[in-house]
């Protein structure tokens, strides 16, 4: 009996023991998620960062939109974009999509956001000392507004000749003018904010100035290069103690298109200056032929479709679809991302805007505006129907319901319910037994009408047969002219007759009924 205690003593010593050692080890759950990162929070103006996009545990598509625009598929994997900053901003890339666990095999939605400042990088002065001639360096970079950069503060230097000489913070104009157009207001060396308008042919223009003081610097003068619209043209002053004041012109340069095309009953621009950030993925420019004229588009392989970026009558920019074969505009394009599927909206023919069951207008979707369809039948209101371009130019017609925010492709199915469906049969079929009646009903019909025309006739008798023929082979009497003469019945000549003939008989005892009736004729 001890034995027994001890090797059961024993046996839950193991197992306790084989327990603890495996809760030792830790239990690692990965669930499926996604991120994105940036590689720096902040950036200068001109620089670069790297946004890096993962999915761990798990596997789907992610929309990548903000300053990257991509639709793909990760598997447990990342993939990395690089972005220029070209203005003082912010830089933003969102993340959303559908990714099914590894584990679990469920789907688990994801979203994410990376930021990064884009800010002006900074100009260092640094005033000079001694030497009768001071110099400073000029600022490197335009503000938004002319202003007075903080100056250092300087102590008062002294020198063997007089100690108690300072430096000039003189840092005004005396004179600025442009070779092209007029600066508005008139140059006064107390204002450094100016503009001035110049035709769509100026390309550069020449800027001077003149400091006040001869021991102050001017930078940002010379020949200017301009482009289409805004252009910002800084003039820098540094005075001897380093102290910096800017003056800015606003040039702006007439942008008006050169190359105008008619699109449904609206007149449409070719825009010169197009700004890289908004030209979607996957598109190269290349020059097409509008109008008779080259101007920029862009054309994308994966696709295969050319764009160009245009304005319209209400100076609202848009791109647009250019058929090659045709070379005219054919529809809007407007590139989106859309419940995880990158589309663009496009001009919906007009044979296509009548769909039985449906209502044509505005609609949407995910806070989205667009054209599309809502069905007439209540029991579908939460459906909506879109006719969209995918990222490989191809049309689809996509379904949309409101409820669970999803969109799929669309089969054309009828939109009908299963009650409206099961009425149909039963209208079908009544129809039909309507139908197979007709039908015998026509066949018997036909039937009789073939009996009734092909049935023989009974023959009369013989009696009534005989008197018909003799009352047709009565003589007809004619209706004699009275102005006629009459010729007389020579009985002589006719009995010679009949005795040429071997025909013996008296003419007034055989034929004596038909001198009667010949004198009848003859009274008459």
């Amino acid at each position: 009996m001890v034995k027994h205690k001890h090797k059961l003593i024993c046996v839950f010593c193991i197992c306790l023991l084989t327990i603890t050692s495996f809760l030792q080890f830790p239990l690692h759950v990965h669930a499926a998620s996604a991120s994105v990162s940036a590689s720096a929070s902040t950036i200068y103006v001109g620089g670069s960062v790297t946004f890096t996009v993962r999915v761990s545990g798990g596997a789907g598509y992610i929309t990548v939109s903000g300053a990257v625009n991509d639709y793909i598929w990760l598997d447990d994997k990342s993939k990395s974009y690089t972005v220029k900053g070209n203005s003082v901003g912010t830089l933003k890339v969102d993340i959303k999509g559908l990714v099914a666990d590894v584990s679990t095999e469920s789907d688990q939605e994801v979203s994410g956001t990376a930021v990064v400042n884009v800010i002006q990088r900074p100009t260092t002065n640094r005033p000079t000392n001694g030497g009768s001639s001071g110099s400073g360096n000029s600022g490197g970079s335009s503000s938004n507004q002319g202003s007075y950069q903080t100056p250092q503060v300087n102590q008062p230097q002294t020198s063997q000749e007089d100690p108690l000489e300072t430096k000039s913070d003189n840092a005004n104009l005396s004179s600025l003018t442009i070779s092209k157009g007029t600066l508005a207001p008139a140059f006064s060396a107390e204002k450094t904010n100016y503009s001035v308008s110049l035709e769509k042919e100026d390309t550069s223009v020449r800027v001077e100035a003149t400091a006040e003081d001869n021991k102050a610097t001017v930078s940002g003068t010379g020949d200017i290069s301009l482009k289409p619209g805004d252009n910002e043209i800084t003039i820098s002053v540094t005075a001897e103690d380093g102290t910096v004041k800017k003056y800015i012109i606003k040039a702006m340069v007439d942008e008006s298109p050169d190359v105008y095309v008619d699109y449904n009953g609206k007149k449409l621009g070719v825009v010169k200056k197009v700004d890289e950030e908004v030209i979607p993925a996957s598109f190269e420019k290349t020059m097409i032929s509008l109008e008779g004229k080259n101007v920029e588009a862009w054309h994308s392989n994966l696709s295969n479709i050319t764009i160009v970026y245009m304005i319209d009558d209400n100076n609202e920019k848009n791109f647009y679809l250019y058929d090659e074969n045709t070379q005219m505009i054919c529809s809007v394009y407007k590139p989106i991302a859309l419940l995880g599927r990158n589309v663009a909206i496009i001009d919906i023919p007009a044979e296509l805007q009548d769909r039985v069951g449906m209502k044509y207008g505005e609609v949407e979707v995910d806070t989205i505006k667009l054209m599309g369809w809502t069905f007439s039948d209540p029991s579908f209101e939460n459906y909506v129907l879109l006719y969209l371009m995918d990222d490989k130019g191809q049309m689809h017609y996509y379904l949309y319901e409101k409820s669970e925010n999803t969109l799929q492709l669309y089969s054309r199915q009828a939109p009908i319910t299963q009650t409206q469906y099961e009425q149909l049969l039963d209208d079908l079929q009544s129809r039909m037994i309507m139908v197979l009646a007709l039908a015998i009903t026509n066949v018997v019909t036909l039937a009789v009408l073939l009996v009734v025309v092909f049935k023989k006739r009974k023959p009369k008798n013989k009696k009534q047969t005989k008197q018909k023929v003799q009352v047709r082979k009565e003589p007809e009497v004619s209706e004699v002219n009275a102005e006629e003469e009459v010729e007389p019945f020579d009985a002589w000549k006719y009995e010679a007759e009949q005795e040429k003939h071997t025909i013996h008989m008296k003419p007034y005892e055989q034929e004596q009924h038909l001198f009667e009736k010949r004198d009848e004729d003859m009274d008459e």
